[in-house]
């Protein structure tokens, strides 16, 4: 994450401090990148920002909590605990304006968390993936790679590339 915050305060910018934004966090861990936001960019008290983790390990939930709470800004965040194929589509459709993808690092259940928020994304909206270089040794279902440039490649015309290196930030085009 901290190898990305340079590249997220330039895109990211237009967003920082506005009233009324949204934003998905599928996959949050510890919180690190969830404190991140809240300190930098969804910052007004009208902000909301949902964290989407199934919170396997207990410890990772007690530090996920933790860092919230003492964040000073528990009051924006919705904790989702559960999976993401079984709480994103739940969340109001063309809602959010940003979306941070980072849950399981399966292929299959990047590409269904991606089909999922794209649904979920406003126009001009960004879509974050993280990890996209991550762990090249391993088989190809089992790296992200995969299943955004299948995403990518699916939507083709419907976005703008924000960012491609490590990470793979888009921009939703209107329709």
């Amino acid at each position: 994450m901290s190898g990305q915050v340079k590249y997220w305060r330039q895109y990211l910018a237009k967003f920082a401090g506005r009233p009324d934004i949204r934003m998905l966090e599928i996959g949050s861990f510890e919180g690190r990148s969830t404190i991140w936001f809240l300190e930098n960019i969804v910052t007004h008290p009208t902000s909301r920002l949902v964290c989407v983790d199934p919170f396997f390990d207990p410890l990772q939930e007690v530090r996920f909590d933790h860092n919230v709470s003492v964040s000073g800004a528990a009051s924006r965040v919705d904790k989702r605990r559960g999976r993401s194929e079984e709480v994103v589509p739940e969340l109001e459709r063309g809602s959010y304006d940003l979306i941070y993808v980072d849950g399981c690092h399966d292929a299959p259940n990047v590409m269904l968390d991606a089909m999922l928020g794209w649904e979920l994304l406003k126009q001009r909206g960004i879509m974050i993936f993280d990890d996209y270089k991550w762990e090249a040794h391993l088989p190809a279902g089992h790296r992200p790679r995969l299943a955004i440039d299948l995403f990518l490649g699916s939507h083709s015309g419907r976005y703008d590339i924000v960012h491609q290196d490590y990470q793979v930030a888009i921009s939703k085009k209107p329709a």
